[in-house]
C-alpha cells in the first residue's frame, strides 16, 4: 500500500532504518541483541522457534514445544513460533530476538535458498542459532539440490566444515570424546552411536560435547554435538532417544547446560513462577466432572458432597472449584437426584467456604473443541450423535466412549458464548448471587484444545483460563521430556497449561487403578529436585470422591503438599503470574552489576542460576529478601512491579526475608524491629536474617505476645498463629526485648 503523504513515507522509512541500525549495533554483556536506553540495556528473552508446517502442522505439535520449550521457559526465555511456510520474518521483526531454534526432521524445504540466506544474515546480526538434527534446507520440495556454497557458508559460521560422508553403519562409528554431563543427561550412549555426521572443526574456540570418527576413513574426527560463537548444533539421533517398544523418550542432551551455553544465558535473571518468597508455590483446582455422580462407598452422598465433606472442609488452602453448568441443569432429572438433592444448593455450599474460588468447567463439557463434540445434550443447542453425524465422532479420539455424546449445532460465536460467557453468567447469577465472590475463571474440558476464536472471547471478556499440557514425570514416564512448557502457543494468544496431570491420567481414564493419583507425588518430587522446574499443582475431578481408594489417594497428595514449605495461591493467581512472566522486562544497569525488572507485580521471583554474589539491599528497591537454593539465587520481590536489583560480593548486613509461606506487604525490616502485614492461609512460617544475634524478640499479632529467639547468626524463625480471617491481611510486629539475651 502506498503512503498518500510523501513526507510521511520518508519519515516511516527513516524510522525503520534507525530501528535496524539500533538492532545491528546494540550488543549487551550477554552477547544478544538489545535496545539502548541511556544507562540501561534491554535484555532480550525471546527465542524464535522456526518450524515447517509441511512437517509439523502447528506450533503446539512441534517437538520443540513438546520436548524442549519447558527448559527454555525455566531459563527465562519466551519462545515464539514461526512457520516458514508463511514466509520469513523481516529484519525489523528479528531485532527483538535473542536466538533462533530449529528442529527439522529432514532436509527438504520450500524455498531453501531464501531460508539459508536469511539464516546467515541473522547469525551475522549476532542472533544465536541452535540447530537440532537437520539443517532442513538442503533440498527443495521439487527435489532440486541447493547450491552447496549456501550450506557451506552456514556451517562455516558455526566454526565447522560439512563433509559428505554421513553413515549409519554402526560398526564404522567410534567414540572419540564425550562430555557425559551434557550428552548423557537421561540415557547412556553405550552401544547407541547410530549415526555419524562429518563436521571438520575449523574454529578451536568451539566447545565439543560429543566427538565421533569413522574407523574406515582417515582424519574423520567429527564434533557432532557442540556450541560455538554462533550458537550450537546437535546432530541427528543425539537430541533424545525414543524406544521402539513403547515409544517413551529419554533426553540425551542436557538442555539446562546446552541452551545456557548456546544462547549465552549464564547470568541472566530468569523470572520464575515456581517460587514465591523462597517457597515453592502450590495451587489446586477441580474440574467439575461428576459433580452429580453417586458415591460408591456411601450412596447417600454425591461425589461433590464427598469432596466437600472430606477435602474442602479439611484442607484450608486456596482451592479453585469449577462446575459444568449443564450437569447442574440436566442432572436434576436423574433418578438418584430427582426430589432428593438440590444441586445448586450443594454448589452454593461449596462456594460459601472462604478459601474456595469459583470457576466454570464450561456449559456442556466440550470433548473435541474443533468438532464441537460435547458431553451434555441441550435441546436447541446440540444434537445427539446419529448415523448421519457419526462420522464426526469417527474423526475424533472419542469414538470408543460408551456415553451418549452430542454435537453443538451452532456457529463459532454462539459456541464460545455458550461454553464460556453463559456458563460464567449462570454461576454468578444462580450460585454466587448475594455473596462477595465473582467468577471469571474457566477450566478447559475434554481435549483442552480450544480454537483461536474461543480464546478471542477469553481475551475480550477478560476471562482467566487453564488446563492442558498433561505434564508428568514419575516412575512410568521417567523423563523431563514428558513435561510441558508454561503455555500453549496460539495465533494471537496463549493458553496456560497445568503444572501436573490430573487423576484421569493416573487411573487409566478412570478404569483403574483408582488409587493411581498418589503417583503424582513422584512428579512433584522429580520437578523439585535436583531442579525446581514446576510448582505443585493438585488437579483432579469430583469423581475422585466416587471411591474410597481415589479419595485416600487425594488425601495423601494434599497431606504431602502441606508437609512442604509451600506458598499456597489460587489458580487464578498462578495464571496471572504466568502472563506476567511473559510480559516481564529485564534491563542491565550501568556496569552490569545491576538489573531493572518491570512487570505488573504478579510474577514476584527472579532467579539467577550459578550466582554466588548477594543482593545489595542498600541499593536495591522492591527486593524483600533472597535465598540460595540448588546453586541458584532466588530473589523475592514485592508487588510494586518495578524493581532494581544490585549484586555485590559482600554479604548484606541489613535484615531481610529468607523465606515465607505467605505474602508480606507494607514491610519495614530493621535490626531491632520487624513489622509487616501478612496475607495468607493457616499458620504462616517466616525466616528473617541479620537481626541481633542470640537475642529475645517479642512477636505481637492477633493474639497474646510471644517471645522468640534469634540464633548466633541473627536468624529468626517465626511461626505465626492461625489467621482468624482466612486470606485477609493482619499486622505483625517483632521487637527486640531490651537488654535480653537468650
Amino acid at each position: 500500500m502506498l503512503c498518500a503523504n510523501k513526507n510521511m513515507a520518508t519519515t516511516v522509512c527513516f524510522l525503520i532504518i534507525l530501528q535496524m541500525a539500533i538492532c545491528w549495533l546494540s550488543v549487551d554483556i550477554f552477547g544478544e541483541n538489545t535496545e539502548q536506553h541511556e544507562n540501561v540495556q534491554v535484555i532480550s528473552r525471546s527465542i524464535l522457534a522456526v518450524f515447517d508446517s509441511a512437517e509439523e502442522p502447528t506450533a503446539d505439535a512441534t517437538r520443540i514445544h513438546k520436548k524442549l520449550e519447558v527448559f527454555l521457559n525455566h531459563q527465562g526465555c519466551v519462545v515464539e513460533y514461526h512457520d516458514i511456510a508463511a514466509g520469513l520474518p523481516s529484519d525489523e521483526t528479528m531485532c527483538r530476538y535473542r536466538g533462533i531454534i530449529t528442529w527439522f526432521g529432514d532436509n527438504t524445504m520450500r524455498s531453501p535458498e531464501n531460508y539459508l540466506k536469511w539464516l546467515a544474515k541473522q547469525i551475522d546480526n549476532n542472533i544465536k542459532v541452535v540447530i537440532l538434527e537437520f539443517l532442513g534446507a538442503s533440498i527443495g520440495q521439487d527435489g532440486r539440490v541447493v547450491d552447496r556454497s549456501l550450506i557451506d557458508e552456514i556451517y562455516k559460521k558455526f566454526g565447522v566444515e560439512y563433509k559428505d560422508d554421513t553413515t549409519d553403519e554402526i560398526v564404522k562409528i567410534e567414540l572419540v570424546y564425550k562430555d557425559s554431563e551434557v550428552i548423557e543427561f537421561e540415557r547412556k550412549l553405550d552401544f547407541e552411536l547410530d549415526l555419524y555426521t562429518h563436521f571438520s572443526q575449523i574454529d578451536n574456540a568451539n566447545k565439543n560435547y560429543l566427538v565421533l570418527k569413522r574407523n574406515d576413513i582417515p582424519d574423520s574426527e567429527s564434533p557432532v554435538v557442540f556450541t560455538c560463537k554462533a550458537g550450537g548444533i546437535v546432530s541427528p539421533t543425539y537430541v533424545y532417544y525414543r524406544s521402539e517398544e513403547n515409544f517413551k523418550t529419554k533426553l540425551r542432551i542436557n538442555p539446562f547446560m546446552f541452551f545456557s551455553e548456546a544462547f549465552q544465558l549464564k547470568g541472566m535473571p530468569a523470572p520464575d513462577v515456581t517460587t514465591r518468597n523462597g517457597c515453592r508455590i502450590v495451587f489446586s483446582h477441580i474440574d467439575g466432572d461428576a459433580f452429580i455422580s453417586l458415591c460408591r462407598f456411601d450412596t447417600t452422598r454425591l461425589c461433590s458432597e464427598v469432596i466437600y465433606d472430606e477435602i474442602l472442609c479439611n484442607y484450608v488452602i486456596p482451592i479453585s472449584v469449577s462446575v459444568v453448568v449443564g450437569e447442574l441443569i440436566t442432572g436434576r432429572e436423574l433418578p438418584w437426584i430427582k426430589g432428593e438433592k438440590d444441586l445448586n444448593q450443594i454448589a452454593r455450599m461449596i462456594y460459601s467456604l472462604p478459601h474456595i474460588q469459583p470457576a466454570s468447567h464450561t456449559y456442556t463439557h466440550p470433548l473435541d473443541w474443533s468438532r464441537k463434540i460435547v458431553a451434555i445434550h441441550i435441546p436447541g443447542y446440540s444434537e445427539k450423535i446419529s448415523s448421519e453425524t457419526h462420522h464426526i465422532l469417527e474423526e475424533s479420539s472419542y469414538e470408543s466412549l460408551t456415553m451418549e455424546l452430542s454435537v453443538a449445532n451452532v456457529g463459532d460465536e454462539e459456541f464460545a458464548q455458550k461454553e464460556l460467557v453463559d456458563s460464567i453468567e449462570y454461576i454468578n447469577t444462580e450460585l454466587l448471587s448475594g455473596t462477595e465472590k465473582y467468577c471469571s475463571l474457566v477450566f478447559w474440558s475434554g481435549n483442552c484444545l480450544p480454537q483461536s476464536f474461543v480464546h478471542d472471547v477469553v481475551r475480550e471478556k477478560n476471562i482467566r483460563s487453564i488446563n492442558g499440557g498433561d505434564p508428568v514425570f514419575d516412575e512410568v514416564y521417567d523423563s523431563y521430556s514428558q513435561l510441558c512448557p508454561l503455555y500453549r502457543p496460539l495465533a494471537g494468544g496463549r493458553q496456560v497449561y497445568t503444572a501436573a496431570c490430573n487423576e484421569n491420567i493416573y487411573t487409566g481414564l478412570w478404569s483403574g487403578p483408582f488409587y493411581g493419583y498418589a503417583s503424582v507425588i513422584d512428579t512433584f518430587q522429580h520437578t523439585e529436585s535436583p531442579v525446581r522446574i514446576k510448582p505443585i499443582n493438585i488437579y483432579y475431578h469430583f469423581y475422585s470422591g466416587e471411591r474410597m481408594a481415589s479419595l485416600n489417594a487425594l488425601q495423601k497428595v494434599y497431606d504431602y503438599a502441606l508437609e512442604q514449605e509451600s506458598y499456597p495461591i489460587y489458580t487464578s493467581e498462578y495464571i496471572d503470574s504466568v502472563y506476567d512472566w511473559i510480559d516481564t522486562r529485564l534491563y542491565v544497569l550501568q556496569d552490569g552489576t545491576g538489573y531493572r525488572i518491570v512487570n505488573s507485580g504478579k510474577c514476584r521471583t527472579v532467579r539467577i542460576d550459578h550466582e554466588k554474589r548477594f543482593p545489595d539491599l542498600s541499593r536495591s528497591s522492591g527486593v524483600i529478601g533472597f535465598l540460595f537454593y540448588q546453586d541458584s539465587l532466588y530473589v523475592h520481590l514485592d508487588d510494586s512491579g518495578s524493581y532494581e536489583l544490585w549484586l555485590s560480593s559482600a554479604k548484606p548486613t541489613q535484615p531481610y526475608l529468607v523465606k515465607s509461606t505467605a505474602e508480606i506487604k507494607n514491610y519495614i525490616f530493621e535490626k531491632n524491629s520487624v513489622s509487616f502485614d501478612v496475607y495468607g492461609f493457616g499458620a504462616v512460617y517466616c525466616v528473617f536474617k541479620n537481626l541481633v544475634p542470640n537475642s529475645i524478640y517479642v512477636l505481637e499479632t492477633t493474639g497474646e505476645p510471644i517471645r522468640i529467639e534469634t540464633d548466633s547468626d541473627g536468624t529468626l524463625d517465626v511461626i505465626l498463629p492461625e489467621n482468624p480471617s482466612i486470606k485477609e491481611e493482619y499486622h505483625v510486629r517483632i521487637t527486640l526485648q531490651d537488654g535480653e539475651r537468650s
